[in-house]
């Protein structure tokens, strides 16, 4: 027991002097480190441009923020008027079968109408 006393005496004495030689010394303490200012405002001006396009490009790109109303059902143009009748004229001459599939095709071709008549034409090998 007195081995084992003697020990803990000693690390305990050991301990008590490496606290009294620190408590001697002044230490200093860290300086305050002052914003460069100069440095943040040229990282700013070079990096925020880039962030900015790349936001904006996002919302661009996922469609967000778009004008136009997508929950009413837009009238249709005269266009597509027209390319509807025409359509019917085509199916009525040379397929009056495929008649009520004319709205299912005008809305797979939406945008690519005259595509999709120089396809019937050359379907049904029809001359301009």
């Amino acid at each position: 027991v007195k081995k084992n006393m003697g020990k803990i005496e000693r690390k305990e004495r050991r301990a008590e002097s490496a606290k009294n030689k620190y408590d001697d010394e002044e230490v200093e303490k860290p300086k305050s480190r002052k914003l460069n200012w100069k440095a943040l405002t040229f990282l700013i001006l070079i990096v925020l441009p880039g962030v900015v396009g790349a936001i904006f490009n996002l919302v661009e790109f996922f469609g967000y923020g778009k004008t136009t109303p997508t929950t009413f059902p837009k009238k249709p143009s005269s266009s597509s008027t027209q390319f509807r009748q025409q359509l019917t004229e085509f199916y009525k001459q040379y397929n009056p079968a495929k008649i009520d599939e004319v709205d299912t095709l005008l809305k797979k071709y939406k945008g690519r109408e005259k595509e999709l008549f120089e396809t019937l034409k050359r379907k049904y090998d029809v001359e301009d």
